[in-house]
């Protein structure tokens, strides 16, 4: 049976955290009663005091108006209103792992949303992640540590990274920094673009169904259980090519077959049976004729085809076809 808290009325008493932080002192100004409590018999005490604030080391933290709580100053709008500064910090000191975070359940069945603090690979920096839950966990966004945000990714590879199969981006207009105070060595160019766009003819291809880590790991804990994967993943860093690259085991082949078999069901949605034309970037002729138009991200690595060196290319080349034309007539 629990034990009955006898109410204290706490209208003119002090409360101090203790150093440990897992105890609330509570004492008379003249220190003639002193008691230490942990958070649920506090919250016990308020709930029986007819008090307008609670202290706490001299600053004002819990307030009673209309059931609402406040930390800071000033009166509460809301159930609960944040007026300086609230922190929510981790005591693990390691590279790439979770400092702090808050959640937000769902009261059907406990499925959480949740913005974390992420250390990076230095004491000295540290990132946010918004995680969302969709039949799975998703990495939703990430801004790293130096800036970098990534959407679906949380190893943003340039400013702004949307994950390689995610989907497209719609707008209602794109502008592009393009002013010369921003340029220098501005000159013409007399590559013959005409000619090597000739020589790297777009191919036609569909997209490969994008299977999302967080849904390969899920699938192989249910499959081989969380322990076998943390000796893979011990920092559960599984994202950007980290599954792909993972060392061969039966885990490896099962996840292999299970991504297969997962691409083949993916195949029938629409969004996966259109066919698109364009640019392959890792395409041998096209790296040759025309490297401008290939985009690398911050580490220098192929990541696509830069839209806006392709637009300056094709854009001298009507150029030069009209010089010919002009020729023939």
């Amino acid at each position: 049976m629990a034990d009955i808290v006898t109410p204290r009325d706490l209208s003119n008493e002090l409360v101090s955290i203790t150093n440990d932080a897992t105890l609330f002192e509570i004492y008379n100004p003249d220190q003639s009663r002193n008691e230490k409590v942990q958070m649920s018999t506090l919250l016990s005490y308020i709930a029986a005091s007819e008090l307008a604030a609670l202290i706490v080391t001299g600053t004002t933290i819990l307030a009673r108006d209309s059931s609402e709580v406040l930390i800071g100053t000033g009166g509460a709008s809301v159930k609960l209103e944040v007026r300086e500064i609230i922190q929510s910090k981790s005591l693990d000191n390691t590279d790439n792992a979770k400092h702090g975070e808050i959640q937000f359940l769902s009261d059907v069945d406990g499925r959480e949303s949740k913005i974390t603090g992420w250390r990076g690979g230095s004491s000295n920096s540290n990132g946010l992640r918004l995680i969302t839950y969709a039949t799975g966990v998703v990495n939703a966004m990430t801004i790293e540590p130096a800036g970098n945000v990534g959407l679906l990714t949380t190893l943003p590879g340039q400013i702004f990274d949307i994950n390689q199969g995610s989907g497209n981006m719609i707008a209602d207009g794109y502008d592009n920094h393009s002013l010369a105070e921003y340029k220098e060595d501005i000159k013409d160019t007399t590559v013959d673009y005409l000619k090597n766009l000739a020589d790297c003819p777009p191919k036609i291809w569909k997209r490969k169904p994008h299977i999302p880590a967080e849904g390969i790991r899920d699938a192989a804990i249910e499959e081989f259980g969380a322990v076998t994967w943390l000796q893979y993943f011990p920092k559960d860093n599984y994202s950007n090519g980290a599954i792909k690259n993972m060392p061969a085991s039966s885990m490896k082949t099962w996840i292999d077959t299970w991504c297969e078999n997962k691409r083949i069901e993916m195949r029938q949605e629409p969004k996966w049976q259109r066919d698109f034309v364009g640019l392959v970037a890792d395409d041998l002729t096209l790296q040759e004729k025309l490297p401008e138009v290939i985009a690398v991200n911050d580490e220098g690595v192929t990541s696509g085809i830069s839209l806006n060196d392709y637009i300056g290319v094709l854009h001298v080349a009507i150029i030069q076809l009209n010089d010919r034309i002009k020729q023939l007539e």
